[in-house]
């Protein structure tokens, strides 16, 4: 499993950068505009939603989780694991 802020930023530069996203690139902002748009659909699965439509790229929030198999429903601290963006939010703004 790799580290949340490595993956994120990974998640970043492929939807950012990368030549099999190059036709979305357009809708990608600031590395600080993405992650504050992300961490503000922690608790929303309609600002989720909104994100996916907007960015057309990966969703950091809770990926490593997912692959995992974690279900929220199924327990964990608050019924979520920490998420892979908030890390990296967190992170970078040291």
């Amino acid at each position: 499993v790799r580290r949340p802020r490595t993956h994120v930023l990974s998640q970043y530069f492929h939807c950012a950068e990368s030549d099999q996203h190059a036709k979305y690139q357009y809708a990608m902002p600031s590395l600080d505009e993405w992650l504050a748009h992300w961490y503000a659909a922690v608790n929303s699965r309609y600002i989720v939603d909104q994100n996916m439509k907007k960015f057309i790229c990966y969703n950091p929030i809770d990926l490593q989780s997912s692959y995992a198999g974690f279900r929220p429903e199924r327990g964990g601290e608050g019924g979520r694991c920490p998420t892979a963006a908030a890390a990296a939010s967190a992170k970078l703004r040291r």
